[in-house]
C-alpha cells in the first residue's frame, strides 16, 4: 500500500512540475508577444524608430515577468530583440522577427542564466593594425605586428613584439593603448574584476598579468600583480589576476608583463605574444568569449568595445 501510495504521489508531481512550465511558457511567450506589438506601434508612430527604453512604450517588469530589451535606432531599418523571462523560462522577439521563440536574444539572460560582459575592447586582436601599448624592456628596442593566423582560440589574429635590439632588463610588456596613448578599462569602485589573457614567448621566459587603477584624471591609485609563470617556449599560457578596484579607482589598465630579473630575450628575433583577453565582474575565471562567440554580441563596434553573452 505504501508503494502505490508512493508511485501516486510521484505521479502527481510530475504532473505538477509539467502544468507549472507550461504555465510559465505561456505567460513568457504572451508577453513577449505583447512588448512586441507594443514596440510595433511606438515604430509606426514615431518614424520608425523603437524606444530607448520598454518603459516607454508602457512595458515594465511585473508579475513575476522580466524583461531585457536591446534597441539600435543608428541602423536603416532600426532594429530591438527583446527577451521576456518568468522564473527559468525565457521566450524572445525582434524586429525581424515577432513570433515568441524560446530561449533569449544575443547577449541577454536566458531562463534566469545572468550574462556576462568581457570588458575588453578589441580582446582578440582583430582590428587594430598595430599591437597595445609595448616597452622593450631597458635599453630594448621592438616592433610591433599583428600576424593573422595562429590565434590561440579561433586561430586568427594576435599581437606580437619583436625584438631588434636587445635589453639589458626584462621588464618590457604589452598594455591596452594605442602608439603612446594608455587606453584603460572602465572599473566600479569595490567591485571585484579578474583579468586575463594568452600569452606565448620564443624563450622560456617569466611572465605575469597586472594591472594599475587610476582615477577618471588618470593619477595612479594602486597596482595589483598576478602570480609569477614560467613559460616553455612556443607554447599559449593562460594568466589571470582577481582583483578590487580601490575606493577612488575609475578605470584600470590591463597588462601582460616580463618579470623584471627574469631571463631575458635570448637574440634578435625573439617575440612576446598576446591572444585573447578578457575582463569580468566577480572572482570567476570565465572560459574565452567575445562578440563574435556564440550566443555572445557586441555592445558597439564590433571588435572595439566590449561585448556581452552567456558564460561557455
Amino acid at each position: 500500500m505504501i508503494v502505490v501510495i508512493g508511485i501516486l504521489a510521484a505521479i502527481v508531481i510530475v504532473a505538477y512540475n509539467g502544468i507549472q512550465q507550461s504555465a510559465r511558457s505561456a505567460v513568457a511567450k504572451s508577453s513577449a508577444s505583447q512588448a512586441a506589438a507594443a514596440l510595433s506601434t511606438y515604430s509606426v508612430q514615431n518614424s520608425d524608430t523603437y524606444p530607448t527604453t520598454l518603459a516607454i512604450a508602457g512595458i515594465v517588469d511585473s508579475g513575476g515577468t522580466t524583461y531585457q530589451y536591446s534597441v539600435n535606432n543608428s541602423t536603416s531599418p532600426a532594429s530591438y530583440c527583446v527577451t521576456a523571462t518568468v522564473d527559468s523560462t525565457s521566450f524572445y522577439v525582434s524586429s525581424t522577427n515577432n513570433v515568441p521563440t524560446t530561449g533569449a536574444c544575443t547577449g541577454q539572460s536566458n531562463g534566469g542564466q545572468a550574462a556576462i560582459t568581457n570588458l575588453a575592447l578589441n580582446p582578440s586582436f582583430t582590428v587594430k593594425t598595430s599591437p597595445w601599448l609595448t616597452n622593450a624592456g631597458t635599453g630594448g628596442t621592438v616592433s610591433g605586428s599583428r600576424p593573422q593566423t595562429g590565434g590561440i582560440v579561433d586561430g586568427g589574429p594576435f599581437t606580437r613584439i619583436t625584438w631588434s635590439v636587445l635589453p639589458t632588463s626584462s621588464n618590457g610588456y604589452i598594455t591596452e593603448g594605442s602608439g603612446s596613448v594608455l587606453a584603460t578599462t572602465a572599473v566600479t569602485p569595490g567591485v571585484t574584476y579578474t583579468i586575463s589573457g594568452y600569452v606565448k614567448t620564443s624563450w622560456a621566459a617569466q611572465v605575469y598579468v597586472n594591472t594599475t587603477s587610476y582615477t577618471s584624471g588618470l593619477g595612479t591609485v594602486a597596482g595589483f600583480a598576478g602570480p609569477t609563470v614560467t613559460l616553455a617556449s612556443g607554447s599559449w599560457t593562460r594568466l589571470s589576476l582577481t582583483f578590487t578596484a580601490p575606493a577612488t579607482a575609475a578605470v584600470t589598465t590591463l597588462r601582460f608583463s616580463l618579470v623584471t630579473g627574469g631571463p631575458l630575450p635570448p637574440s634578435v628575433g625573439s617575440t612576446f605574444d598576446v591572444d585573447e583577453v578578457m575582463a569580468t565582474q566577480g572572482s570567476t575565471l570565465y572560459n574565452y568569449a567575445d562578440g563574435d562567440s556564440p550566443s555572445w554580441s557586441w555592445t558597439g563596434t564590433p571588435s572595439a568595445s566590449t561585448s556581452t553573452g552567456y558564460a561557455l
